[in-house]
C-alpha cells in the first residue's frame, strides 16, 4: 500500500525518499527484518537529491510538512527518552542533510526506542 501511495503522490526524488523513510520508520518500529531496504532505497533518493541541490535550496524544501514529519519520531523518541537532541544536530538532519537523518536514525532509533519504552514504565 505504501508503495501506491509513493507512486500516485511523490513527483520528485526527495518525496520519494521520504516515503521510503516513513516506510522504514515503520519497520524499525514494527521490528520487522526489512527496515533495512527502505532506508538503503530513502539513502539513494536523498543522494540523488543532494547532489542536485545547493543546501540552502534545501532549507526551503526540506522546511515543507511532509519533511519536518520525517524530524518528529526523532523530536519525540528524544523527548521521551529524556535524551537531548543537540540543536546543531537537529537543524543538520532536519533542514539540510536527509541522508545524515536516515544514517542517525538507522544507528539511533532502535535505542531511541527502547530508552522512550523503559522510562515511559
Amino acid at each position: 500500500m505504501a508503495d501506491e501511495f509513493r507512486e500516485q503522490l511523490a513527483t520528485t526524488v526527495v518525496e520519494e525518499g521520504a516515503f521510503h523513510e516513513y516506510c522504514g520508520d515503520f519497520q524499525i518500529l514494527g521490528e520487522l527484518d526489512d527496515n533495512r531496504s527502505r532506508y538503503d532505497d530513502a539513502l539513494q533518493a536523498y543522494r540523488d537529491y543532494e547532489r542536485e541541490t545547493t543546501v540552502s535550496q534545501r532549507i526551503g524544501q526540506l522546511s515543507e510538512p511532509i519533511f519536518k514529519e520525517n524530524t518528529k519520531l526523532l523530536r519525540n523518541l528524544h523527548s521521551m527518552a529524556g535524551v537531548a537532541l543537540e540543536d546543531d544536530l537537529l537543524t543538520k538532519i532536519e533542514f539540510q542533510s536527509p541522508v545524515e537523518r536516515v544514517e542517525y536514525k538507522r544507528k539511533q532509533l532502535p535505542n531511541l526506542i527502547k530508552d522512550a519504552i523503559e522510562s515511559s514504565t
